[in-house]
């Protein structure tokens, strides 16, 4: 009798331990979004470039690549009456790229986002917000910008701006198909514009806590519906498997 009331507690101690290690394991395994891109929401002051008015070469090229190419296209900063803010972006709309997309990258990098500050185009009828990121690891760099220790910029359209006088005047960003958020560390897939010597970002993973966090909208839908081999990479696995992409030239 003793033995039989044994087993049946036992068994029941089994069945319950069972089930809070399913809910443990549930609980502690929650979908993880990328960190918020609170500079989407911020106000920056002015740059000293835009200011003054004394911009380098690089600058002078950066900011020329978002010159508005319509005539008589009304300034940002100008003193006429503005019927509301700004929308420029184009619509989202994305196009499904590979998870490893080393091919069609011109620098792939493990990279840190160190700061950001919107800039006027050089004909003030548009924003630009630009980042200032440090680059932990390259793996991949035809720029030759991107090695370990160098600062690199990235630059995505649109952004919201103090004027020395108070005044703010903002551009929605552009529509991207990745996140981007300061402080926050990235493995970095990115295309080059010798033009002003800048960056954009064709995809980003986010490297949180030794693990990873898709940011693009395939990347994420594809580990929801469980058909992504990455989802449950370390960083460490993801990066070296975009070295192995890097060295047989093969998007992944």
């Amino acid at each position: 009798m003793v033995t039989r009331v044994s087993r049946v507690l036992l068994q029941s101690i089994w069945v319950l331990a069972l089930i809070g290690g399913n809910y443990t394991e549930a609980q502690s395994t929650p979908p993880i979004s990328p960190s918020p891109e609170s500079w989407k929401q911020s106000t920056h002051n002015i740059s000293e470039a835009d200011k003054t008015g004394q911009k380098d070469v690089v600058r002078q090229e950066r900011s020329a690549a978002f010159n508005d190419k319509r005539p008589n296209a009304p300034k940002l900063d100008s003193l006429e009456p503005k019927r509301g803010l700004i929308y420029q972006s184009a619509p989202p709309y994305f196009v499904r790229i590979p998870a490893i997309p080393v091919k069609e990258s011109d620098a792939v990098v493990v990279a840190t986002v160190d700061a950001v500050q919107p800039y006027f185009s050089g004909d003030h009828t548009h924003l630009y917000t630009e980042f200032t990121l440090t680059v932990e690891e390259q793996i991949k760099d035809t720029s030759d910008l991107a090695k370990a220790g160098q600062s690199i910029p990235i630059v995505i359209r649109g952004g919201r701006m103090r004027l020395a006088n108070g005044k703010v005047i903002e551009e929605k960003p552009a529509f991207t198909n990745f996140a981007i958020s300061i402080g926050s560390r990235y493995l970095l897939f990115l295309r080059y514009n010798r033009t002003g010597q800048y960056f954009t970002v064709a995809k980003s993973w986010e490297l949180k806590n030794g693990g990873i966090i898709p940011t693009a909208h395939e990347d994420q839908m594809d580990e929801r519906e469980g058909k992504s081999p990455y989802a449950l990479m370390t960083e460490g696995k993801l990066i070296q498997a975009a070295h192995d992409a890097a060295k047989a030239n093969q998007d992944q």
